[in-house]
C-alpha cells in the first residue's frame, strides 16, 4: 500500500474560544488522519489556552508553539508573519501545508481531498476547494447565489490569475476564483522556496505562487469563511489601515514583474498595475466608508498614506457618490427608529426634511 504523505495544518488562535473549538474540531476530524496539527497560540486568553492544551492530551498530532504575548501591532502587520507563522512554517515536516485561522471552517474531508489534487497531477503545486461564506453562527450567507469559482481540476494556475482581472467575460470574471481570505494549500518546499507566509498573505499566494505552477481544485471540498464583525481584517479597516504600502514593496521584494515575465512582458505589466490598482480600489473604498460614518481619525491615519497616488485622486469622487447613496440606505431605518422613540424631534421643523427622507 502506497504511504500516505503528511499534511500539515498551521493553526493560529488567540482570544476566540468558541471558534477555536470549532475549528479545531473540524480539522482534528479530518477523515484524512495522516496529520500534523501546529497550533500557534499567539498570547492566547486563558480559556483558549486551556482547551488547546485538553486537544494536545487527546491527540499526538498536535503541535503547539506558544507565544508568552500576542504578536500584533498596528504599526508593523507583519510582525505576526515574522514572529508566529514563518517559525511554525518552519516547523512543520508535512509534504504539504494549509495555513488556517481561528474563526474558519472545513469539511471533514478537506484534507483528503487536497492531498488526492496533488497526487492526482505531479505538476500541481497549489489546491484549493470552494469557499462559501458563514455568518458569526455557522448559516451560510446567499447559499442560492453562487457565481464564481466554476473551473477545471486543473489548470494553468496564471491563467486562473489572470481571470481575476478580465470583467469583460462572463466565463471568467467572478467565475474563476473568488476567495474572501486564504484558501490555497501548498508543497512545503514551494511555499518556503517561493518565501513563505508575507503579511500580504492572499496576494503573495494569488500572485507570487499559484502562477508558476498547475493549480487543483475540488470544489466538493469546502472552506467555510467566517464573515463577523470582529475580523481582524474589518478592524482594522475601521482605523484606517491600508494595504498599499504592504502590497507596493511586496510587488518589489517578490520580483513579481521579473517572474511574470516568463508569461510575456506585457503581461507582467498589466499583472503589477492591477495588483497595485486593486489594492488602492479597497484602500480608497474604505477611507470613503470611515469618512461617511464619521471616523475621521481613520481617514486622517488612511489619507498620509495615499494622498500622494494618483489612483486614489482618481477613484475618490466616484467612490463618494456610489457609497453616499448605500450610507443613506443604511442609515436610513435607524434614523427613522430615532424619530419614532423620541417623538418630540418630529414636531421640531429644522428637522422636517429629514423625517421625511426617513419615513419615505
Amino acid at each position: 500500500m502506497a504511504r500516505e504523505p503528511l499534511f500539515t495544518f498551521i493553526f493560529c488562535v488567540y482570544n476566540r474560544p468558541n471558534f477555536t473549538r470549532l475549528a479545531l474540531e473540524a480539522i482534528m476530524g479530518q477523515t484524512y488522519k495522516n496529520l500534523e496539527i501546529i497550533i500557534v497560540n499567539n498570547g492566547g486568553t486563558p480559556e483558549v489556552v486551556e482547551y488547546v492544551l485538553k486537544a494536545q492530551a487527546s491527540d499526538n498530532r498536535i503541535k503547539i508553539l506558544h507565544h508568552k504575548e500576542n504578536q500584533f501591532s498596528l504599526d508593523d502587520h507583519a510582525l505576526i508573519y515574522r514572529v508566529c507563522i514563518s517559525p511554525a512554517l518552519m516547523t512543520a515536516t508535512g509534504e504539504y501545508v494549509y495555513l488556517h485561522f481561528d474563526d474558519d471552517l472545513l469539511s471533514n474531508d478537506y484534507a483528503e481531498k487536497m492531498v488526492a489534487l496533488f497526487l492526482g497531477n505531479p505538476d500541481c503545486t497549489s489546491a484549493a476547494g470552494l469557499p462559501k461564506r458563514i455568518n458569526a453562527t455557522g448559516e451560510i450567507i446567499s447559499p442560492e447565489a453562487r457565481t464564481n469559482n466554476y473551473r477545471p481540476r486543473y489548470m494553468p494556475g496564471h491563467l486562473l490569475v489572470l481571470s481575476t482581472f478580465c470583467t469583460n467575460s462572463r466565463f471568467l470574471y467572478g467565475i474563476m476564483f473568488s476567495a474572501p481570505g486564504v484558501i490555497f494549500s501548498f508543497h512545503r518546499e514551494t511555499l518556503i522556496k517561493a518565501g513563505g507566509y508575507n503579511v500580504c498573505i492572499e496576494q503573495s499566494q494569488l500572485y507570487g505562487i499559484v502562477p508558476f505552477g498547475v493549480t487543483g481544485y475540488d470544489e466538493t471540498a469546502i472552506a467555510y469563511c467566517r464573515i463577523h464583525a470582529g475580523r481582524t481584517s474589518a478592524y482594522l479597516n475601521r482605523l484606517g489601515w491600508t494595504s498599499s504600502r504592504y502590497i507596493v514593496n511586496f510587488v518589489k521584494d517578490w520580483q513579481i514583474e521579473e517572474r511574470w515575465k516568463v508569461f510575456g512582458e506585457d503581461v507582467a505589466k498589466y499583472v503589477v498595475e492591477n495588483i497595485v490598482n486593486n489594492t488602492f480600489e479597497d484602500d480608497t473604498l474604505w477611507f470613503v466608508v470611515n469618512f461617511y460614518f464619521f471616523r475621521f481619525k481613520a481617514c486622517v491615519y488612511a489619507f498620509r498614506m495615499m494622498w500622494f497616488r494618483s489612483y486614489f485622486w482618481k477613484r475618490l469622487p466616484v467612490l463618494l457618490w456610489i457609497e453616499k447613496r448605500q450610507f443613506k440606505y443604511f442609515m436610513k431605518p435607524h434614523i427613522r427608529r430615532i424619530f419614532e422613540s423620541q417623538v418630540w424631534l418630529q414636531k421640531v421643523p429644522a428637522l422636517s426634511w429629514l423625517k421625511e427622507k426617513a419615513f419615505k
